[in-house]
């Protein structure tokens, strides 16, 4: 096949579809131990058959590592001495040694005076990051557990005797980001203060209106009877509250119109029973809009918005909900003048 084959000492094909490492076994620096990758790589049992993964683990670890000491070698000049309200101070305990950006911080030895007079001032934000959370110190408002969590997950080891202690001049004497910050935050902050000052005020006036409603509602004097007010008269819905459409199966009887019908009226006083109010709205042989007969058909426009089955056959529609119509008295009974007996 043209690909590259290893042979055994017989002359047979022990492996096919090699991948030639090329330059890349080439190291200008051996590992300890080896005088390869490769030849570690071999000669450990974890790492056998893993020679890709092991490139590329070293490719990632040598891009960190070279990402990390370009930021700490170039990165930090805003918060040198001089360019930045922020102070910060980190200790460590087990090794006694000190990286500050305050000269006058830079001794072991008076780490604790040091620490003490980073939160001393009337205009001074600090916090304090020990290697016990029980430690931890700051006059700002947040989380304790968050930011000794945030800060400890940094460190190699969670038992290692590290303090970090930083803390911003509040008074901002030099114009940096916590500077600009602090301005950014004045400009806005009167827009946020009307903002929740028009939240509250429009939840209280919603309260004030629902109580309103709830105890005027229906109500008028010298009568038990209920009326709707004027905001129940807006047109704040679309319609009916439920609309049921009366359908008959066709391959079932040809009498599947009178069927409905019976069906509707039947409907109609059972949800006059239950204090409500409804409309029979036809549907069948009617069009969608009365001036224009020649239009599209109730029947059609219903179909193309519900699945409706073909064999079924609309008749109506009953609209139902609370109405404020009163109907008038019924006319007295005339049952005598009007039924025949045959």
């Amino acid at each position: 096949s043209g690909g590259m084959k290893i042979l055994g000492s017989d002359g047979s094909t022990v492996y096919t579809d090699c991948w030639n490492f090329g330059q890349s076994l080439r190291e200008q620096f051996a590992p300890v131990g080896a005088e390869n990758l490769l030849q570690l790589v071999n000669g450990s049992e974890d790492l056998n058959g893993k020679l890709s993964a092991v490139y590329d683990a070293l490719e990632m670890t040598l891009g960190t590592i070279y990402d990390e000491f370009s930021t700490y070698q170039y990165g930090w000049d805003h918060l040198e001495e001089g360019n930045t309200n922020l102070t910060y101070l980190y200790i460590n305990t087990d090794t006694k040694r000190v990286e500050t950006n305050r000269s006058e911080y830079r001794e072991y030895e008076d780490a604790e005076k040091n620490l003490e007079a980073m939160k001393s001032g009337d205009h001074v934000k600090y916090m304090f990051v020990y290697p016990k959370l029980k430690d931890f110190e700051t006059n700002m408002n947040v989380s304790a557990s968050g930011e000794w969590e945030a800060v400890k997950s940094q460190e190699t080891g969670r038992d290692s005797g590290i303090i970090f202690a930083a803390s911003v001049d509040t008074s901002y004497p030099v114009r940096d980001q916590f500077y600009e910050g602090r301005e950014i935050y004045d400009q806005n902050v009167p827009y946020l203060r009307y903002s929740v000052a028009g939240f509250f005020a429009g939840g209280i006036l919603l309260l004030i209106s629902a109580v309103w409603l709830a105890a005027a509602a229906g109500k008028r004097p010298g009568d038990e009877e209920v009326h709707l007010n004027a905001f129940d008269r807006w047109k704040t819905e679309l319609g009916a509250a439920a609309v049921i459409l009366v359908m008959g199966d066709r391959r079932v009887t040809d009498l599947w119109i009178d069927n409905c019908a019976i069906t509707a009226t039947v409907m109609q006083l059972a949800i006059v029973d239950e204090g409500m109010a409804s409309c029979w709205v036809h549907v069948n042989g009617r069009p969608c809009r009365v001036k224009e007969p020649d239009g599209e058909q109730a029947d059609e426009y219903l179909r193309k918005m519900l699945p409706i089955p073909d064999d079924y056959g609309i008749l109506c529609a009953i609209a139902l909900g609370y109405s404020d119509f009163t109907p008038a008295p019924l006319p007295p009974y005339e049952g005598e003048e009007r039924v025949k007996w045959l």
